[in-house]
């Protein structure tokens, strides 16, 4: 109880002073913190954008089927013309955030795999996170040295084609270092996976990771809660990827009452600095 208390303190000072660059004393580690667009899915991506930006956050991986805007007549998707792309462009310009990948995607031909890939190359994205037909691998390798952006195959839970990791560390035999893993940690929590084992086995081929605390484990219907303050061992994980120098994204999703958790996800940012600093 003590250490929640402190930390929801922590999280309250946070935006009472303003901290517009929390991250920067980190730079020393080789990984960035970002926000997946679906933790704030009810509100359109400019919104989000705004609220990211009063957490400090600078870097977004954005989903398809988000609302652009509050006007509510367009969502974001791989499809976008050339106009509703520049207004995404405008908005992360105007709030200094960079979108850093696209996902989850779903395609379901190879021509829909080519529109993906250049919508992220408009947008300067560099990875896509998805869950592919498992015979459209060496497609997606392929396109992805073509294009320079890599791919990370994400997990949901049991029982998801990738619910366990073995099955994308399988796939990826034999393929290039521009497709790898996008370790969900929440669903593997949700699988009854160790989480820890399992970043230590993949190494390098762990590209991103969408990081959750859940309220408890080997349980679907499991819910968010602030990290640090659940199941997930959150900083042994932090822990992990820093001793496997994971140089990528370390991505809060967190997609428990996405109408109000940006306490929540204040309190999650005050645990990872937290974490962090004795690292």
């Amino acid at each position: 109880m003590k250490e929640r208390t402190l930390l929801i303190l922590v999280a309250m000072s946070f935006f009472t002073f303003g901290m517009a660059q929390p991250f920067s004393e980190q730079s020393d580690k080789p990984w960035k913190l970002s926000l997946q667009a679906f933790s704030l899915r009810a509100y359109s991506l400019e919104e989000t954008l705004a609220k990211m930006d009063s957490l400090g956050l600078k870097y977004i991986e954005i989903y398809p089927g988000q609302w652009l805007d509050s006007d509510k007549t367009q969502r974001v998707n791989h499809r976008l013309d050339e106009s509703q792309r520049n207004r995404m462009k405008a908005w992360f310009k105007q709030y200094g955030i960079t979108p850093v990948a696209y996902g989850v995607v779903y395609p379901e031909a190879r021509a829909e795999w080519d529109t993906v890939f250049n919508f992220a190359a408009d947008l300067g994205i560099k990875m896509i996170v998805t869950e592919p037909h498992m015979d459209d691998v060496p497609i997606i390798d392929s396109l992805c040295q073509v294009y320079g952006i890599r791919a990370a195959l994400h997990n949901h839970a049991l029982p998801n084609s990738f619910w366990h990791p073995a099955t994308a560390e399988s796939l990826l035999n034999g393929r290039s270092s521009m497709i790898g893993i996008c370790a969900d940690v929440g669903h593997w929590v949700r699988s009854d996976i160790d989480v820890i084992s399992w970043l230590a086995r993949l190494d390098d081929r762990v590209i991103g990771i969408h990081l959750k605390d859940l309220n408890q484990s080997r349980e679907k219907q499991a819910h968010d809660v602030p990290w640090g303050t659940g199941v997930c061992d959150i900083a042994g994980i932090l822990r992990q990827l820093n001793q496997q120098s994971f140089s990528g994204y370390v991505t809060i999703e967190y997609n428990y009452r996405p109408e109000d958790n940006l306490d929540e996800i204040a309190e999650s940012i005050a645990y990872y600095q937290r974490v962090l600093s004795r690292m």
